[in-house]
Formats: structure tokens, C-alpha cells, sequence
């Protein structure tokens, strides 16, 4: 007999049996959890960064300011592998820890962080 045809017409080893299977299903959630990494497209549109242009040569992203008056765009070049961050008549924008990392999981699928 196996473990689970026990369990049917024992209620206290069913009982054990789901208690079992549920704390197996929720850690295969968690690692499954921890082992999706957001695309940089994703982690900028939740900073609220659009994909303003794309081509085979480069990718731009604009977050559009406030006041409308001076948004701030991070150009992706992929043949010389740079980028680049400014607004509207400057390159000198502070940007946040959080889209520092959007711009690091970009140059990571581009590959460009690899060795």
C-alpha cells in the first residue's frame, strides 16, 4: 500500500500527507519566485521609463518630467557598447539606485557584463 493510498482511509496520515504536499508546492513557489529576473524593459516601466526608439543599433527609453518641460532619456548604443543619460539640452540628470539597476539587467541582456 502506498503513502497516499494510507492516507485515504487514515484521516490523520491524509492530513499529514496535504500538510506535506503544501509545504512542498509553497518552496518550489518561493524558488521559482527568486529565480525570475525582470527584463530591463520591464524594471524601467515600473519606474515609469517608456521604450521611446528601438533599432538595430540602439534603444532609447524617455521618462517624461513632471512639468513636461525636460524629460530624461538613456540611449543604449549596442555595436560600440555605450549608453547614454540626459534630458532635453543636458547629460547631466541625477538618476536613482533603481534605475541604475534597470540599466544594469540592460547592459547584462545585451551582454556586455560578460567577461
Amino acid at each position: 500500500m502506498s503513502v497516499y493510498e494510507s492516507s485515504v482511509t487514515n484521516p490523520k496520515k491524509q492530513l499529514e500527507f496535504y500538510k506535506q504536499l503544501s509545504e512542498q508546492l509553497q518552496q518550489e513557489n518561493q524558488q521559482q519566485k527568486r529565480c525570475y529576473m525582470k527584463s530591463a524593459k520591464e524594471m524601467f516601466e515600473e519606474l515609469g521609463w517608456k521604450e521611446y526608439f528601438k533599432s538595430s543599433v540602439m534603444v532609447t527609453y524617455e521618462k517624461k518630467s513632471r512639468s513636461g518641460k525636460s524629460n530624461k532619456y538613456i540611449q543604449f548604443f549596442f555595436d560600440k557598447k555605450e549608453f547614454y543619460i540626459g534630458s532635453e539640452g543636458s547629460f547631466s540628470q541625477p538618476f536613482t539606485m533603481k534605475e541604475l539597476q534597470a540599466i544594469n539587467q540592460q547592459c547584462k541582456e545585451l551582454g556586455w557584463l560578460d567577461g
